[in-house]
Order: C-alpha cells, then sequence, then structure tokens
C-alpha cells in the first residue's frame, strides 16, 4: 500500500500532485495541477485498500457522478474522472479557497441570523436541483459544506430603536458566504435498476452521521429527499444555537436520541440570541420526527426561507 503523502510530486493521469488538502473516510484529495495546461485542481484519490473492491469503486466514482449530473453552482463542480494506468481511481473537482463550516463553526462557535439564513438558502436551492436529479445527499453536516467568502453585492435594511424611537438603517453587505456543498460519496442516485440500490432496500442499510440523521433513517435506514430537509433544518439550529439538539457518548446513544427525545426549540436552547419566531418555526418544521409533518419537498422549504 502506498502512503497517502508518498504520493505528493507523482502524476495520476494528466494532473500532477501536490500537498493534502483533505481527507475523508474512502478518499484523500490532493491540490493537483493539470501538467499540459497548468490549471489547479483538486484530485480525490480512492484509498488504496478499496481499489481492488469493486464495489468500492463504484461507490467513490458516484461522488463523481452524482455531482456531475445536478451541475449546480452551489455544489462542487467535478470535471473528471477515472483509473490510471497503475490502477489508481481518481477525480477531479474545482479547487476551492475557502473554510468548511465545521471549521467556522468551531472558532465562532454560532453565527448570526442573516449569516445563516444566506447559508441555508443556498444550500435548500442547490438540494433542490440535486433532488429533481433523483439525487439525495443522505451525508449533509458542517465538514460538507464549504464556505467562500465573496464580495457583499446586497443592500441591508436595519431596524434600530434608540432614543428617537424606531428608525430603519441601509448598509452595503461587505461580504458573504458562497456556498459549495461537498462529498456524494454515500449518495443515493434514482437508478431503478441498481443491484445496490435493491439491496439497500432490502436490507435498510444505515447511511450517514447521527447528529444529522433523521429518526427514519436512525431505525430502519430509510432515506428519501426529506432525510436531506431534517439534516438541512439540524444544521440551521446548529448555526444559530451553537450546537446540535442530540449529543452522545456512541453513535448509537445519538441515534436513540434522534428517535425517542424530543427537539428543544432553538429559542428556548439559546435565549439570548437573535432567532425570529418564523426561524423557529421553520427549523421546528423541518425536524420533525415524522416526515409527513416536515417539509414535503426542498422547493416548499426555499419558499418558506
Amino acid at each position: 500500500m502506498i502512503p497517502a503523502d508518498a504520493r505528493t510530486g507523482t502524476t495520476v493521469g494528466k494532473y500532477k500532485l501536490h500537498e493534502i488538502v483533505g481527507r475523508g473516510g474512502m478518499g484523500v484529495v490532493y491540490r493537483g495541477e493539470h501538467v499540459y495546461i497548468g490549471k489547479e485542481v483538486a484530485v480525490k484519490i480512492l484509498h488504496e485498500g478499496y481499489g481492488g473492491r469493486e464495489e468500492s469503486i463504484k461507490r467513490f466514482l458516484r461522488e463523481a457522478r452524482a455531482a456531475s449530473l445536478i451541475n449546480h453552482p452551489n455544489i462542487v463542480d467535478v470535471t473528471d474522472f477515472g483509473k490510471s494506468n497503475d490502477g489508481t481511481v481518481f477525480f477531479v473537482m474545482e479547487l476551492l479557497e475557502g473554510e468548511a463550516l465545521d471549521v467556522v463553526l468551531q472558532r465562532d462557535r454560532r453565527l448570526d441570523l442573516l449569516r445563516a439564513i444566506t447559508i441555508v438558502n443556498q444550500m435548500a436551492g442547490a438540494l433542490g436541483a440535486a433532488h429533481s436529479k433523483g439525487i439525495v445527499h443522505r451525508d449533509l453536516k458542517p465538514e460538507n459544506v464549504m464556505l467562500i467568502r465573496r464580495e457583499g453585492r446586497r443592500e441591508l435594511l436595519r431596524q434600530l430603536i434608540d432614543d428617537n424611537g424606531l428608525h430603519t438603517v441601509s448598509e452595503r453587505e461587505k461580504a458573504f458566504d458562497f456556498v459549495k456543498i461537498l462529498d456524494f460519496g454515500v449518495a443515493k442516485v434514482r437508478d431503478p435498476d441498481s443491484a445496490e440500490n435493491r439491496r439497500q432496500t432490502q436490507q435498510g442499510i444505515v447511511f450517514g452521521t447521527p447528529e444529522y440523521m433523521a429518526p427514519e433513517t436512525a431505525r430502519v435506514g430509510i432515506s428519501d429527499p426529506r432525510t436531506d430537509i431534517y439534516a438541512l433544518g439540524i444544521m440551521f439550529y446548529e448555526m444559530l444555537t451553537g450546537t446540535v439538539p442530540f449529543t452522545g457518548e456512541t453513535p448509537v446513544d445519538v441515534m436513540l436520541k434522534v428517535v425517542s427525545q424530543p427537539v428543544i426549540p432553538p429559542r428556548q436552547k439559546a435565549p439570548s440570541i437573535e432567532i425570529t419566531n418564523e426561524a423557529e418555526r421553520l427549523i421546528m418544521k423541518a425536524v420533525s420526527k415524522d416526515p409527513l409533518q416536515r417539509h414535503q419537498s426542498m422547493e416548499e422549504l426555499f419558499v418558506d426561507l
């Protein structure tokens, strides 16, 4: 097995590999460069241990296929994928200069309401596009959301109360977060003829991260667009309050709470934080235990937002 760092300076396909910029369960991401035109890219390489397992290769390349099928500005752009002469399986993405949402939350703990709404708004639009193509992400969480700071483009109106009463102040937005959703490695791609999809349906295989997993997924492995709606609601909750609704010492502990315990409303969880009635109502609907009580499509959530 070749150590990941040993690939630095080598070439895979048409791409020279530089430093490692990310690691995941199935692959390592390098900053890469097209050897002929010099364009910088990100190259994700399947871990050596998975290279001989056909099912792992299919799942790895599904991430590339899913992102390519959606073709949305808020989803990472995949430009190439394949298998090199030495058997290395890889795909190529745009190289993003930004911070993952989990890193931002670890540093800042929480985001203000407008910033959180801006992020959720873009995610809802992108996921609505994914769902329209029959693709469910199934592992939405802050580490799979990249934020790229861009120059502001909106006029913001703020209502202030001072000694002279209520008045409105207009100011130019200085910057905003442009969202890129990453990692469709466990995405469910609609393909009725897929043997893997049939097996998942029969066995109820569970995909996802417990803190963001919908109750029906935790119980029996069911996933559809409403499970992404649940995860997005949890992320909105976390951005505003600084914490997820359920934590535990083990994944099973968390999943049991997800299934059985009520979500504490965000304004009760963080009473000193600006969370409007409307924001709380949207969040609590999105994280309903019963998927029939949630928004029934990402477009519905997008309009509500």
